[in-house]
């Protein structure tokens, strides 16, 4: 791993996979009212990477617009609804090396 990101721990699996946690930015956009939120969070990024692994944002449950309302929600400090809708099209999203705030992966038709 380069020194690009900034990290917050190292790890070992218990595969024997090492593993930095790095910080990251979130863009979320509600596509419903088009406003735009920013949540800082960590990711997992593997030894020899040079970025984090998107599929938990792309393929995994972060891909759910359930989980996504509740990044955009804690963005500003809001409270949590008890009950949310699934899906996939309310929100995009695009993640940021919070060092630099160059993208890494993104969602947002440019």
């Amino acid at each position: 791993m380069n020194n690009n990101w900034l990290v917050n721990s190292k790890k070992k699996s218990i595969y024997d996979v090492r593993y930095s946690s790095v910080e990251i930015i979130v863009q979320i956009r509600d596509n419903q009212t088009g406003e735009m939120r920013e949540y800082r969070t960590e990711d997992l990024m593997e030894e020899g990477e040079s970025v984090p692994n998107d599929f938990i944002w792309s393929e995994g449950n972060y891909a759910c617009d359930c989980n996504r309302l509740l990044f955009f929600l804690r963005a500003n400090d809001e409270e949590e609804p008890k009950e949310m809708v699934c899906g996939d099209s309310r929100f995009i999203i695009r993640l940021l090396n919070a060092k630099d705030r160059k993208p890494y992966y993104n969602e947002f038709a440019e």
